[in-house]
């Protein structure tokens, strides 16, 4: 039986409180949910009490979360429209939304999925590294760091900048599909790869469920996380200039992945 890979953390190294990680996000007055989004999100629930996303799939599962089904991103009409309101289980509100939100694809969620957890490819041929970690995290760098000069690194930021023609995080939300779709096909060509001396493969992850499917998908040698502190994130975010119109996104997905992480004994964790 394969044996646990080895986590690698600094002397003196402890986990940071999740409280730390959520201090500097506004509370939920700020954003919207008074006491009259519970009032009718309350209500809402009662009249569907189902996940929208589990009875697709022919499953039967409580709605918790009262969630928007396009992004209001402060637009209030959004906010209280009913029709952009659906109820869903706490597993598929913070799993399958928070991919679809994070890729900007829209609202399919079945047609997203499929797209950002890929199924059937076959097991490369070489040796695949997979890098985890939240935005601002330092998941290139550490690729690049680490890199051999024949191996090949996947990732879909540079996808989008190679597809576009763009600098780095400039592609619009037109060119996520586009970028996955060539993702995958890269993903599923490392099975009769015979060019390169291995791969590394740079997904976002922050649950312990998606990484392990990653790692049987791939058959992956290792799966790396890079534990980056949200303020160290943040701090990056804010300092990079490529990302100066988007850095409120980026800081929000950091406090997404932050949120959702769920850490495990398979992997080999760094922490800067």
């Amino acid at each position: 039986m394969p044996t646990a890979a080895k986590q690698h953390r600094p002397n003196g190294w402890k986990p940071t409180p999740k409280r730390d990680y959520d201090r500097n996000r506004p509370n939920a007055a700020k954003r919207g949910y008074n006491a009259e989004w519970r009032r009718q999100s309350k209500q809402y629930l009662i009249t569907n009490p189902e996940c929208v996303f589990c009875k697709a799939k022919g499953k039967l599962a409580l709605a918790v979360v009262v969630d928007h089904i396009r992004a209001h991103r402060g637009n209030a009409r959004l906010f209280w429209d009913h029709a952009n309101w659906q109820g869903l289980c706490q597993r598929c509100h913070n799993s399958t939304k928070q991919r679809m939100e994070a890729a900007d694809l829209g609202d399919d969620w079945q047609a997203v999925d499929a797209l950002l957890r890929p199924v059937g490819i076959a097991k490369p041929a070489l040796p695949v590294t997979v890098v985890c970690g939240p935005p601002g995290g330092g998941k290139t760098t550490f690729a690049e760091k680490n890199t051999g000069h024949s191996d090949v690194v996947i990732d879909l930021d540079d996808i989008k900048a190679e597809l576009s023609g763009l600098p780095w995080y400039a592609a619009g939300p037109e060119w996520s599909k586009p970028a996955l779709i060539e993702r995958n096909r890269r993903l599923a060509a490392l099975s009769c790869d015979g060019e390169h001396g291995a791969a590394w493969f740079i997904v976002a992850a922050p649950t312990a469920t998606e990484r392990r499917r990653w790692r049987d998908l791939l058959g992956a040698a290792r799966v790396v996380v890079i534990e980056t502190p949200l303020d160290d994130c943040i701090r990056r975010l804010a300092a990079d200039r490529r990302r100066d119109d988007r850095a409120k996104q980026f800081v929000d997905l950091a406090r997404t992945w932050w949120s959702n992480y769920s850490s495990d004994r398979l992997d080999i964790v760094v922490r800067p």
